[in-house]
């Protein structure tokens, strides 16, 4: 059933989503219990993360009752994990539900639930865990590979952590005027190492780059208030950026990886004395440089963060716009419009 509603697999995908709703939507979430046999937990979660990714009266299906199973469901799952009673399986089943988290998110009622059904917590536990990868139960003869694809699943579920944090920290719901996601957004900012976690993932980009990204991007959306932007810089948040577009210098890094990154600086010059720290530390000419390689200027939202990066710096600062028009920043942007 699940290939028959998948536009990968079925061309006639979208009438069969939509004869799921309500029956087949139902039959979904009773499977969704803690107790469940595993591997039709896992399949039910990705069932319904394939109807709500491309389905807003799917995802809006979620309410009543998703958000406080899939929490459960995580929130079990990390229990196990730390009991040390967890298998591969169990680690997929994870990860799963952080998926279908990340998915039900991008709608603001689910967002809200989801953050009243204490999942924020969850997921602050989860992200701390982030540099101790559990030991899982094994039934195979080789435990160096369990061990290893373990690593690779672990991985995966932190990714995936961090990716719900971003989804619950921005407002992606256009049909509603208001939003819980800088509440969110304050409570991560406030949970004890979790701003820590985030910036100790996000400069581990040369050997892990997918999991500082999506770290890069979490911590960007947590920054809307000057407090928020000195709490990040109290955790090395100030010398990233200028780390990582070294990086970049060489053609070495991602363009995705340098996208988060410049999101990230521009929510950092929302702080006056901190945006022109960047200015004269170099870092500016240094995003300049990355913004001009053709590489990295073919990615569109990598510049629009650039661009509102120099807007920042520039706003009731003559002297940094002075700055940036001495070093090439008009060059380079009439180049991008």
């Amino acid at each position: 059933v699940m290939a028959l509603c998948d536009a990968k697999k079925c061309e006639l995908f979208e009438r069969n989503r939509k004869m799921m709703n309500p029956d087949g939507l139902n039959s979904l979430h009773s499977l969704l219990v803690v107790d469940q046999h595993q591997e039709i937990l896992r399949l039910a979660l990705n069932f319904l993360n394939v109807l709500s990714k491309e389905s807003v009266e799917c995802r809006d299906f979620f309410e009543p009752g998703g958000s406080r199973k899939v929490t459960q469901i995580i929130a079990n799952q990390l229990d196990m994990l730390v009991k040390g009673g967890c298998d591969l399986i169990s680690m997929k089943v994870l990860k799963a539900a952080l998926s279908l988290a990340k998915t039900a998110a991008k709608s603001e009622n689910n967002k809200s639930m989801l953050a009243r059904s204490s999942l924020c917590e969850v997921l602050g536990k989860l992200v701390t865990m982030a540099n101790e990868a559990p030991a899982v139960n094994s039934n195979t003869d080789t435990p160096e590979a369990a061990s290893e694809a373990a690593s690779v699943e672990w991985q995966s579920v932190i990714n995936e952590t961090c990716s719900v944090i971003r989804g619950l920290c921005i407002h992606d719901d256009l049909r509603k005027e208001m939003s819980c996601a800088m509440d969110n957004g304050k409570f991560f900012l406030s949970s004890n190492g979790v701003v820590a976690a985030l910036m100790q993932l996000s400069g581990d980009f040369k050997s892990n780059p997918t999991t500082a990204g999506n770290a890069l991007s979490a911590a960007k959306t947590m920054v809307t208030t000057e407090d928020a932007v000195k709490k990040m810089a109290s955790h090395g948040a100030m010398e990233l950026p200028s780390k990582v577009l070294a990086f970049a210098d060489n053609n070495d890094a991602e363009s995705s990886l340098v996208r988060y990154c410049l999101g990230l600086m521009r929510n950092l010059c929302a702080d006056d004395i901190r945006k022109n720290t960047l200015v004269d530390n170099g870092t500016m000419q240094q995003m300049l440089g990355v913004m001009s390689n053709d590489i990295y200027a073919a990615d569109s939202m990598l510049m629009e963060h650039g661009a509102a990066c120099l807007a920042a710096m520039s706003l009731r600062q003559p002297a940094n716009a002075a700055k940036i028009a001495q070093v090439g920043g008009v060059d380079i942007m009439v180049k991008a419009m």
